[in-house]
């Protein structure tokens, strides 16, 4: 890559500053695209966090559970990674898409938003990966000893997917219409 290339690509990337506006009193205004979300604000918003909280939690307590998989089988364990590091990451990216009051500016939208279904999809593989990892752990370790946390562990696995499998769905309803700045 030339020294041009990487000056257009950077330009590109930091292309959302170009609209804000220096004001007399040295402040900085948007002026670029709003989205704007159509339906009741504060009732989306709750579920948005309610589903971050529940799969902040069902995504840890199941790392902490003490059960053979976690311990020492990589095909448990990369996918966990996998599924934390994302999800911590999905969860960001919601709490920066709802600390407005319902007006999203564009380059957040189209980091945020238009990107939650890719996410989703990473997020739905790596908790169906951890499960038939740890199905598989308990298959070939011919113990019944930890039986119980493994168990535990694939019920919270198994909630895992159906909080994604709801953020999914409340994502797929929300609409946003793209307007001007005010």
């Amino acid at each position: 890559m030339n020294e041009k290339d990487t000056k257009k690509k950077k330009k590109n990337k930091r292309a959302y500053l170009n609209d804000f506006e220096l004001q007399d009193n040295g402040e900085y205004t948007y002026k670029g695209t709003v989205y704007k979300y159509e339906g009741d604000w504060k009732d989306c918003r709750k579920k948005l966090w309610t589903l971050c909280a529940l799969l902040a939690v069902l995504t840890v307590g199941a790392g902490l559970v003490p059960y053979g998989g976690m311990m020492n089988a990589f095909y448990v364990i990369l996918p966990y990674i996998v599924e934390v590091c994302l999800g911590a990451y999905l969860i960001y990216n919601v709490l920066r898409l709802t600390k407005g009051e319902g007006e999203v500016r564009e380059y957040v939208f189209t980091k945020t938003f238009e990107q939650f279904s890719g996410w989703f999809m990473i997020l739905f593989v790596s908790a169906v990966m951890c499960l038939l990892g740890e199905i598989l752990h308990l298959i070939l370790s011919h113990s019944l000893e930890g039986v119980w946390l493994s168990l535990l562990f694939i019920a919270l696995q198994s909630m895992v997917f159906g909080t994604v499998s709801g953020f999914s769905r409340q994502c797929q309803s929300m609409t946003f219409k793209k307007m001007k700045t005010k």
